[in-house]
């Protein structure tokens, strides 16, 4: 092809140019060698060592051209090797009493021999992992090639068997060493292979923390120099080299466990006041130190209770508990500080048979109301530290407890309540889980997830396809939990919840269902058309609409067509826009199941696009059938935003007080339905009107408010405007003398004139670059006006 150079000719200009360097860089030391020895400075150790500096550096920039990528290579996929794992979890923030035993178990490992390994055993409780945690971040700085850690333990809470434990330790070897174009093994021998090839010639780090007593570890640890491992386990597991340092830590001693639990709740409820002759705070210490027998998970447990006390009195909460039980076991001092609601969901979790629960599963072991109140007691037990909350979707979670703990709540639910009823107890999670196995999460989806979301119940929407998606997971049900997170995702976004949106709808997409990825590329092309990310918008519906068309989901077809007319709208293509609507309008009235429900639906987007055309009568008029629909559907989602339209349209035909009538109505709405980014664009309309009427000090604070709702929704596209208003209303502000500068001089007031007049203009600027034409004129009159005349 002309003007394209041949590949030999670019790879004999580089040849030629590094000779070029590889001569610049020897003979000009070379020819500063000739003028010294002129002046009889030859024989130079300086000149010499600089000549030969100048062939080295030539051949090292040869070598290194050639035996590794350019840096902007390496960066690209398939360019480095492999990316260098640091998965680490962060070192105890409080580590007490055990400082000796970290610099003993480091000096040993360093003379361990040429693969240390370390192996921390011990009851549950006594501190391995924190141990662990310590010695590895001391020793992460030897291993540059990497530090990688492995939580085998949550292996083994999925029910693992040894074998599939040692095929998953293998897998998060290589998904850590992998290079970005490399296949993953299938099989458990062709992964460790692939380990000890990759491991070969590299400084490794290994952390396998809670590994099952009688697991078999050959073949899974770093047999090269270089490498070291450290192991947590309850006792000494197979398979484990001869040369390997084991320590059991024992109980912290009593000053020490006196001084962790000074650190965690403070001094001053530890120690005893000097002045004070009959405090016995400190001795209250030392006996609750005594009953958690120094073991560290108890003593962290018991100050994780009083904690949540913090009006408690140590000593009398140590005098109640030890009446109560003379002879405590470790984990019973906390235990005891808890309520009786609080102690009797921790007794029911041992009836759970697993580590890993959910609310549903406490609510029928404890025999609770329901779920959500299940899920508020296991907050409060990790609060206090008994379980610790995994979930982080909103409004629902996944708990955790340890096997330590999982034991002792067994021991406390027959010691309390009797053999029958813990019996009882595990018969009512067996009949949960069988009731929950006969469920369709799919049908879930479709006539209670969507139906909720039309009526404006986002919460209990946003709640069920939580559940469903729990249980078509425990169910291995790929499609129905893509069904759940296409659903997720499009809740998620009409609560402005943009990057929550995003990651359920990646999700869905994951399973390469057609249907589930149209609905969740679909609610994507939302997000990006609110954005004002038109073409990604328009990307990401055209690839929706070929799976609507795939999945033959006509209503699917519909909606996607409607949000593309929308989108086409706003880059310019009227033409294009009314086909998609008249399309959508054909395919919904073609007989599609639910028809009469999206006719909201096509009024609303037909109406947006008039907007967007300028026709702002005819808008007017499709957004009022909208609403009548809306209302007489009991659709209350879109009765919301239909009002909010209304006034926006009411807004541009400078018809304020319709406008502010719509926008409360709106405002109204939304906020019964707890849709916090709907109610912001509301406000925001209510902060245009103030503007309109004069009113600017309570547009600044309407529009600053709105501002940081949208920021936390992540739209930064009406965030960016919102900001631009409320800047030009504390601007005017300024300017009627509400704010710095009234009674200044006269260059005092022409300076803030002009300063005024800049941010004005910047405002006017941002809405002219986004097509916002009301918006520009109303800063363009604010501006004329400031302008003004001073006296004006």
């Amino acid at each position: 092809m002309p003007g394209t150079p041949d590949p030999g000719d670019t790879r004999g200009f580089r040849t030629a140019f590094l000779i070029f360097l590889a001569a610049v860089l020897v003979l000009i030391p070379l020819a500063v060698s000739r003028l010294l020895e002129s002046r009889g400075l030859a024989g130079s150790l300086a000149v010499a060592l600089l000549a030969d500096v100048g062939v080295v550096l030539a051949a090292r920039a040869y070598l290194d051209r050639r035996g590794k990528p350019a840096e902007s290579e390496a960066v690209r996929p398939g360019g480095r090797e492999y990316v260098v794992p640091r998965s680490l979890p962060p070192a105890p923030q409080v580590f007490v009493g055990r400082e000796e035993t970290v610099a003993d178990l480091e000096a040993r490992l360093r003379e361990a021999g040429r693969v240390p390994l370390l192996v921390l055993h011990g009851a549950g409780g006594i501190g391995k992992t924190a141990l662990a945690l310590v010695i590895a971040h001391r020793l992460a700085g030897a291993h540059p090639d990497g530090q990688i850690y492995v939580q085998v333990g949550d292996f083994q809470t999925d029910g693992m068997s040894a074998e599939q434990i040692r095929h998953e330790i293998a897998g998060a070897y290589v998904y850590a060493l992998k290079r970005p174009d490399d296949e993953l093994p299938t099989a458990t021998g062709g992964r460790i292979d692939f380990f000890h090839r990759r491991s070969a010639g590299r400084s490794l780090l290994i952390l396998l923390d809670d590994v099952p007593a009688d697991m078999d570890l050959a073949g899974l640890l770093p047999d090269r120099p270089g490498c070291t491992t450290i192991i947590t386990s309850r006792r000494i597991p197979g398979g484990l080299p001869g040369a390997a340092v084991t320590y059991e830590p024992p109980p912290l001693a009593e000053d020490d466990s006196v001084k962790l639990l000074s650190t965690l709740l403070g001094a001053d409820r530890v120690e005893s006041d000097p002045a004070d002759p009959d405090d016995l705070t400190a001795v209250a210490a030392r006996r609750l130190a005594d009953a958690c027998g120094g073991q560290p998970l108890a003593l962290r447990l018991a100050a994780a209770a009083l904690s949540q006390r913090p009006h408690w009195d140590l000593r009398f909460a140590v005098e109640a508990i030890l009446q109560r039980r003379p002879d405590p076991e470790q984990l019973d001092v906390s235990y005891m500080l808890l309520t009786a609601q609080e102690r009797l969901a921790l007794r029911s979790i041992g009836s759970i048979g697993k580590q890993a629960f959910t609310g549903w599963m406490l609510a029928a072991a404890a025999s609770s109301p329901g779920e959500p109140v299940s899920e508020e007691l296991a907050d409060r037990l990790a609060r206090a530290q008994f379980v610790e909350r995994r979930g982080t979707r909103r409004d629902h979670a996944s708990f955790y407890v340890e096997d330590e703990v999982l034991e002792y709540a067994r021991r406390l639910a027959e010691r309390e309540d009797g053999p029958q009823a813990s019996s009882a107890r595990e018969e009512s999670v067996t009949r949960a889980r069988e009731d929950r196995r006969g469920r369709d999460p799919a049908l879930s989806v479709r006539e209670q997830v969507y139906p909720l979301m039309r009526t404006g119940d986002l919460s209990a929407a946003l709640a069920t396809a939580q559940q469903a998606l729990d249980l078509a997971d425990e169910q291995g049900d790929g499609v129905a939990a893509g069904a759940a997170c296409a659903a997720l995702a499009e809740i998620f976004s009409e609560l402005g919840d943009t990057l929550e949106a995003e990651e359920a709808a990646q999700r869905a997409i994951g399973t390469g269902h057609p249907g589930n990825t149209a609905r969740a590329l679909r609610c994507n092309g939302r997000i990006h058309r609110r954005l004002r990310e038109l073409d990604k918008a328009r990307a990401f519906l055209d690839e929706a609409l070929g799976n609507a068309e795939r999945a033959g989901d006509a209503g699917e077809q519909a909606r996607v067509l409607f949000e593309r007319a929308y989108v086409l709208s706003l880059q310019g293509d009227v033409t294009a826009a009314r086909g998609d609507l008249d399309r959508a309008d054909r395919l919904r009235t073609s007989g599609v199941i639910g028809a009469e429900t999206m006719e909201p639906t096509a009024l609303w987007y037909r109406g947006a696009v008039l907007y967007v055309e300028g026709r702002l009568g005819d808008s007017a008029e499709e957004f009022g059938r909208a609403r009548a629909s809306s209302r007489r559907l009991g659709q209350r989602l879109w009765e919301a935003w239909t009002e909010h339209v209304i006034a926006k349209v009411a807004l541009a035909t400078d018809r304020l007080d319709d406008a502010k009538e719509a926008a409360e109505a709106g405002l109204e709405l939304f906020t019964a339905i707890r849709n916090r980014y709907g109610a912001a664009h509301c406000r925001y309309l209510l902060g245009q009107a103030h503007l309109v009427e004069g009113a600017v000090r309570e547009a600044e604070i309407e529009l600053w408010e709105t501002a940081e709702t949208f920021r936390a929704c992540g739209d930064v596209w009406v965030e960016r405007h919102a900001r631009a208003l409320a800047r030009a209303a504390a601007a005017w502000a300024r300017a009627e003398g509400h704010g710095p500068g009234a009674g200044a001089g006269e260059e005092s007031v022409r300076e803030l004139r002009e300063e005024i007049a800049r941010e004005l203009g910047e405002a006017a600027e941002i809405f002219r670059a986004s097509g916002d034409v009301w918006a520009e004129g109303l800063v363009a009159r604010l501006l004329a006006a400031m302008t003004g005349p001073a006296d004006g």
